[in-house]
């Protein structure tokens, strides 16, 4: 990283002659206003999104602030790895996935967290994420800020329970996204649900 930083502030990229093409390397200058490495995924008339492959974080950039990585910088990969927290989902309304967003970085942000791969599909990896016995996923499942999310087969029963039992506390305890009852249960007539006719 070190070279890396010493190469764009010695060499820096020409801003606006380069251009983007989705899934390019290339040089992208963040909010810092200093060049990083990122990786383009979605182009737009005048902004690119991109991923910021060393740290993991995404951003709308204009195509004048992208810039050609030096053909040196191209490998290794990014440092940054994608994780998702197994067995778990936000919620599907805006508001209360924000509440969980915020509680997730609440639990992990500037901590040292153990990691525990438990599956992977499609080439995402799940983990569970742990600060010393702390099980952060079933902590948020458990504080009513994420729901269980019914995956991983036969291997992890045993856990998917423990995330279930705490789903049920919360819901039991009306905590958080659970306060006004069972949101998975938008069965009512307010919520579009048809009647069956009585026979």
């Amino acid at each position: 990283m070190d070279n890396l930083r010493e190469e764009f502030v010695t060499n820096p990229p020409l801003a606006g002659a380069y251009t983007p093409k989705k899934n390019d390397l290339c040089a992208a200058k963040f909010v810092d206003d200093q060049w990083y490495r990122a990786k383009v995924e979605k182009m737009g008339v005048n902004d690119v999104q991109v991923l910021y492959i060393d740290y993991g974080n995404r951003a709308s950039v204009p195509k004048t602030k992208l810039g050609s990585l030096p053909a040196t910088f191209q490998t290794p990969g990014g440092y940054a790895k994608p994780y998702s927290l197994a067995l778990t989902m936000l919620p599907p309304d805006e508001d209360l996935t924000a509440q969980g967003v915020a509680g997730l970085k609440e639990d992990m942000l500037d901590k040292t967290v153990k990691l525990n791969v438990e599956y992977k599909t499609g080439g995402e990896s799940f983990v569970t994420a742990h600060i010393g016995d702390e099980d952060i996923g079933k902590g948020l499942v458990d504080d009513g800020l994420l729901m269980v999310d019914k995956k991983g087969g036969r291997k992890l029963a045993k856990l998917l329970k423990e995330y279930e039992d705490a789903m049920a506390r919360a819901k039991k305890n009306h905590l958080n996204i659970w306060q006004y009852g069972d949101i998975t249960q938008d069965d009512a007539r307010e919520f579009g649900a048809q009647v069956k006719p009585a026979r």
